[in-house]
């Protein structure tokens, strides 16, 4: 019962940031673009229509990422940083190539066997 109530609660609470993400950026548009540019003034959905269009452009869909786009958790994140605790420059940097290098060698492995 306790994990529904919290879930709801996640729930509700990511609701009404989009809500208040949509009206500011509503606002903002109506008191700047009209004055500068000379466009209308834009309603509620547009907004929300604006803001999922400036995510698909530049942005990407939370923990997920765009398809085929690698993403980071917190957790690798840090656990990244646990592992290069202690290393000294060149170090850190040999470290950081060979994850790069055995990234692109995955993908690379993964786009072959996807064309096949």
């Amino acid at each position: 019962m306790k994990e529904k109530l919290k879930t709801a609660g996640f729930c509700l609470g990511g609701t009404a940031l989009l809500a208040l993400g949509v009206a500011v950026t509503m606002w903002l548009w109506n008191a700047l673009i009209p004055g500068i540019i000379g466009w209308t003034s834009i309603n509620y959905w547009q907004a929300l229509g604006l803001l999922l269009l400036i995510r698909l452009l530049f942005g990407h869909f939370g923990p997920f990422g765009w398809p085929g786009h690698p993403h980071m958790s917190r957790r690798e994140h840090r656990h990244l940083h646990e592992a290069m605790r202690g290393m000294s420059h060149s170090e850190k940097r040999e470290f950081i190539r060979r994850r790069m290098r055995n990234l692109c060698e995955r993908e690379a492995a993964a786009d072959e066997t996807g064309k096949e």
